[in-house]
């Protein structure tokens, strides 16, 4: 992820690429050319004696920034090895990387080098070099995530016990009494952004296998794990990638089949509602939620 960079003073404008700033190479940014939202793949469906067509689903291509960057120099030796630096910092075979713009220092793109066209002298000291960067994930992300951690002191302290998130939702109303093998946590928090987006979701605990499991409630949807969780370890549930694991000394150890769904719960710009409920022999010490905010 780029470092948040401040702007003013005399630092001309530039960019960081794949951990390295334009202004290492003596480079600055002459013009960037972005698409406001890229092409879309639509999913619709024609239906005999209905007008038009019937609309399912739009989901976004990759975005892609065409991008002029400008090199001056003294000497045409100097020249040259300011061509090789570019070239081993914009290499394709580095694959996708973060890509941040100085007139834009609270995001940041996940890119790759598409093509880089050869140098057009404008001067007989500088010249230009047009760059593609291709995002195959469309969104702009933060630099400095929203995340919401909430740990031990929190979860038990006074906090009202329920054996499950349909037994809490009741209860909220008054129409169900407390029970003792769960416990409720709820938060109410803001994200900013855009886009919906899948979140990062860690939990430190204790589970015994076949005896208890942990619910997560997201905006009214629920992801349920049955699996094991021992002391020293934590679960991940990344919504992103579709897949769990628990973080152990041991390693990172497969925990997707604890899951109840591969439907991961979403954040959402602006307020999120968050509920965890432990039900039989599970124990949470801390939740985190990264909430990978984004923008169209």
């Amino acid at each position: 992820m780029p470092r948040a960079r401040a702007g003013g003073g005399d630092v001309l404008p530039g960019l960081e690429f794949a951990g390295r700033h334009s202004s290492e190479f003596g480079i600055i940014v002459l013009r960037v050319e972005r698409e406001p939202l890229p092409a879309a793949r639509v999913a619709t469906l024609t239906v005999t004696g209905r007008h038009g067509s019937w609309f399912y689903r739009a989901e976004l291509e990759p975005r892609r920034f065409t991008v002029t960057l400008g090199i001056e120099h003294q000497e045409p030796e100097e020249l040259v090895d300011q061509l090789y630096q570019l070239a081993d910092w914009l290499a394709p075979t580095r694959g996708v990387a973060p890509l941040a713009f100085d007139i834009d220092p609270e995001r940041y793109w996940l890119a790759r080098v598409a093509s880089v066209d050869p140098p057009e002298r404008l001067a007989p000291d500088f010249v230009a070099v047009t760059v593609v960067f291709e995002c195959p994930d469309p969104f702009a992300y933060a630099v400095e995530d929203d995340v919401l951690t909430i740990t031990l002191a929190e979860l038990y302290e006074g906090r009202p016990r329920y054996n499950s998130a349909a037994a809490y939702n009741q209860g909220a109303r008054g129409r169900y009494n407390q029970l003792s093998t769960g416990q409720l946590v709820t938060r109410t928090f803001t994200r900013r952004g855009t886009a919906p987006s899948p979140p990062l979701i860690t939990i430190e605990g204790r589970i015994e296998e076949g005896r208890g499991a942990v619910t997560v409630a997201l905006n009214g949807a629920t992801v349920t794990y049955r699996g094991p969780l021992s002391p020293g370890e934590r679960l991940v549930i990344d919504g992103d990638h579709l897949t769990a694991y628990r973080e152990s000394p041991s390693g990172r150890l497969p925990s997707l089949a604890g899951l109840s769904t591969l439907a991961v719960p979403v954040t959402v710009p602006g307020e999120n509602s968050l509920a965890v409920v432990t039900t039989g022999a599970a124990r949470v010490y801390q939740i985190e939620v990264a909430c990978r905010s984004r923008w169209f």
